[in-house]
């Protein structure tokens, strides 16, 4: 179960502050869609592939979800939030996990107006206060995008680490032409700082010609890399991405 958890943790990062109260509207939020493949490596490679998906709902609710599948791993995640004053807020979260027998159920609700979130991992009940803006396992990523969109180097928040609330914290600390099938696409390094573990980093690889949509994220560990994630394909705003402009 815990090699399962951090494979599935390690996913939801790419599926990407608030240092600075983020000015981006929800008119300036770009729906996008893209296809995903995920690796884990070691004796024998786990592979998944599925899709990436961030968009307005015609309830007015922004929609984050993720569906990866492969081989023997399942997995599916969906955060729903709302734009307040131009901060997005998460209202709700579910995540269903099946790796060969194992299974992961999470659901959280977040209840703004009573300061509380309450939700269930596995089978026991779990309640935290909202006394100040918390995440859920994947909402972060939407007031990340709206962070570097306004010109921020650095985020950090609180979030729900599986069962309890943790900090979360990344910062820029370089650019690499990434390779995007046969294209090279640039891209700003984007490591993270909290939570960090003795000889691991969590690197991801964020797009600003494309609204800094993560395009790769990887775990490192004494220097070989453990896991990735990356996009194959994008559509922003239902226009699929040429990659092939991006190195002209």
């Amino acid at each position: 179960m815990r090699a399962l958890r951090q494979f599935v943790y390690s996913l939801t990062l790419v599926l990407l502050p608030p240092l600075l109260a983020a000015e981006i509207t929800a008119a300036d939020i770009s729906d996008y869609r893209a296809e995903v493949k995920a690796i884990r490596h070691g004796t024998i490679d786990l592979k998944a592939s599925g899709d990436l998906v961030f968009e307005l709902t015609e309830s007015g609710l922004w929609s984050l979800q993720i569906d990866i599948s492969g081989g023997p791993l399942k997995s599916h995640e969906r955060s729903v939030g709302e734009l307040i004053d131009n901060q997005f807020r998460p209202l709700n979260f579910e995540r269903d996990t099946k790796f060969l027998l194992i299974k992961e159920k999470i659901r959280w609700n977040f209840d703004w107006t009573n300061q509380v979130v309450a939700g269930k991992v596995q089978k026991k009940e779990y309640e935290h206060p909202l006394t100040e803006l918390i995440h859920d396992p994947i909402s972060f990523q939407v007031s990340m995008r709206q962070a570097f969109l306004n010109g921020s180097s650095a985020y950090e928040t609180p979030y729900l680490r599986y069962s309890r609330p943790d900090s979360l914290a990344f910062e820029v600390i370089g650019e690499e032409l990434l390779s995007v099938g046969d294209d090279r696409v640039h891209t700003l390094i984007v490591k993270q700082t909290e939570p960090e573990k003795k000889e691991e980093r969590k690197l991801i690889w964020v797009a600003p010609e494309y609204d800094f949509v993560p395009l790769r994220f990887a775990t490192f560990k004494e220097n070989k890399i453990k896991e990735e994630f990356f996009v194959e394909k994008l559509w922003i705003d239902d226009v699929r991405v040429d990659f092939s402009k991006a190195a002209q």
